[in-house]
């Protein structure tokens, strides 16, 4: 396989990757606090056979994604159960697997009164335990350091709030979880919204623009690659030819 050839396919792959990487940030537009992502890619240098000054060939190799960890506007809901953070902070949650980390903060109660997220992981407190809640007992209200009281009482729990000093390695688990290898200091730089909850910092006429510019990009490269395999197969006829 001829040299164009090889980097026409290795930029196509690279545009694929980063189309893919487009259509989830575009779909997952109304998740709530999606975290909009990029592609990484690395210049790959690779020696080729024959020596002289162009002996080698430079690649395009996928080196991951970059995460945008700003914060998306807050959308007013008036739940009582639905808390965005303002700030870098994040929820702490019980799964089957141990803690892992959220900023949807669309709450609910289960059939034991506990505070869980929809996918039904309790949400954990200051103490790391599970928040038990009885709303007949008046309305919640919680505070913006997470301080949660019942029916104008006093504090009942508080809600565990951390923070990540490299939040770029924070691996994605699905469904808004984090996992992270780095333990969490506690938010000293985060407050809570009760009545909110955080959109998706998605740009769509951003990313909109992205996949207009990444799609002829392709095509580009795709008429280059035709061009380059029509005019070997006419150098291999004359060649026949001639011989």
């Amino acid at each position: 396989m001829d040299q164009i050839t090889l980097l026409g396919l290795s930029q196509q792959m690279a545009l694929r990757r980063t189309m893919d990487m487009i259509a989830n940030n575009l779909a997952n537009m109304s998740t709530t606090a999606y975290k909009a992502e990029q592609m990484i890619f690395e210049e790959y240098l690779v020696e080729v056979e024959g020596g002289g000054p162009e002996s080698s060939m430079n690649f395009v190799i996928d080196k991951g994604l970059a995460r945008d960890h700003s914060v998306g506007r807050f959308e007013v809901t008036g739940g009582s159960l639905d808390i965005a953070v303002d700030g870098p902070g994040f929820f702490v949650v019980d799964t089957p697997e141990g803690p892992r980390y959220t900023r949807n903060g669309h709450f609910e109660l289960d059939t034991e009164g506990r505070l869980v997220t929809t996918e039904g992981h309790p949400v954990l407190d200051a103490d790391s335990r599970a928040i038990s809640l009885d709303l007949e007992d008046g309305p919640l209200s919680i505070a913006g350091d997470g301080t949660i009281s019942v029916g104008g009482g006093g504090a009942q729990f508080k809600l565990q709030l951390v923070e990540f000093s490299r939040p770029a390695e924070l691996e994605k688990q699905g469904n808004s979880l984090f996992a992270a290898a780095e333990d969490p200091i506690p938010a000293e730089r985060s407050s809570l919204v009760q009545g909110a909850l955080e959109s998706s910092n998605v740009q769509p006429i951003l990313e909109m623009s992205r996949m207009i510019e990444v799609s002829r990009t392709y095509e580009s490269t795709a008429r280059l690659l035709e061009r380059a395999s029509s005019l070997s197969v006419k150098t291999i006829e004359r060649l026949g030819r001639a011989a």
